[in-house]
This record gives structure tokens, C-alpha cells and sequence, in this order.
């Protein structure tokens, strides 16, 4: 039963971790699924000893002060394979609650990642976030001259405001 339990919470871990990304940090992992980080650390490094499936990418500090140990997946196959296992409904949770604990990681240096978290928002359908982060994605677009980039991020946003448009007076 205990060994059953571990599973569960291996693969728990797993399945987060295949939403916040290729390459992740246990805060953010934790966050999503509400469990102790230390927890998901133990869970993550004996994963990772066994080297099928995650790898120990070392550890970062972000801006509000969290310092998190980073892994990432091997393959892009194996995250892929984990994210599909994934119920829409709760797939969708989680990505609402990676951009909500990262949008508040990152604080001043959100619109550095607003990319990540247009994604986040996105599939995690806080479509007023959404909105908010793929025009600051496509803005930063721009000033890199990616311009079919911030296009892709200005038609998402339109296509969102078009299905709602009580959603652009709220924005404002």
C-alpha cells in the first residue's frame, strides 16, 4: 500500500512537472499540485538517480526570493507522453496554477518571461491573463523584429477578445 502511495506521488510529480515544462523547477511543481517542495525534491532526485525519465539541471533563484532545484525531462517524448496522460479538466488547473505561482515568482521580471506565462494562462483559461501576457509577449516581439512571432501572440489574444468581448473593458 505505502509503495502504491509512492507511485502515485512519483507520478503525480511527473505529470506537474509536464506542464510546467521541458525543463522545471520543483517550486513550481509543488505549487501546482500544493505539496511541500521537499517533498517533490525527494520524490524528483530519485528519479532522477535512476536517469530514465528527469535529469538535475542544478538550482535558481528567483526574483521574489524562492531558490528551487531545477530538473528536466530527457527527452521531450517522455513529457510529452506524461502531459497526454493528463485529463483535460486537471491539465487545465494546472497550468492555472504554474502561471499564478510564477506571475508572483517573478514579480518586476514577469514581462521577461511573458511567454511562458501567456502559455500558462492559456491553457489554464485565466483568459484575461492571457490577454495581458501575449501583449507583452507580442510587444517584446516586436522590438526583436520576431515579427511572425508577435503576430502569432496578437492574433491568439484577438481570437480570445473575439469569443469575449466583455473581456477588452475589464483590460483597460
Amino acid at each position: 500500500r505505502q509503495r502504491q502511495m509512492c507511485i502515485r506521488d512519483s507520478l503525480d510529480t511527473l505529470e506537474a512537472a509536464s506542464v510546467v515544462g521541458g525543463d522545471f523547477l520543483l517550486a513550481t511543481v509543488a505549487a501546482v499540485l500544493g505539496r511541500n517542495e521537499e517533498e517533490v525534491e525527494r520524490e524528483s532526485a530519485e528519479l532522477a538517480r535512476a536517469g530514465r525519465l528527469i535529469a538535475s539541471a542544478g538550482a535558481v533563484e528567483l526574483p521574489d526570493g524562492t531558490f528551487s532545484a531545477r530538473f528536466a525531462f530527457v527527452h521531450e517524448l517522455y513529457r510529452e507522453a506524461l502531459y497526454r496522460r493528463i485529463s483535460a479538466p486537471r491539465r487545465s488547473r494546472m497550468h492555472a496554477r504554474a502561471g499564478a505561482f510564477l506571475e508572483a515568482a517573478y514579480g518586476e521580471e514577469a514581462p521577461h518571461h511573458a511567454g511562458e506565462l501567456a502559455l500558462h494562462f492559456l491553457h489554464g483559461r485565466n483568459e484575461d491573463r492571457a490577454v495581458h501576457w501575449l501583449t507583452v509577449a507580442a510587444s517584446q516581439a516586436l522590438r526583436q523584429s520576431a515579427h511572425h512571432e508577435s503576430v502569432t501572440h496578437i492574433e491568439a489574444a484577438l481570437s480570445i477578445l473575439e469569443r469575449r468581448p466583455g473581456l477588452e473593458d475589464a483590460l483597460s
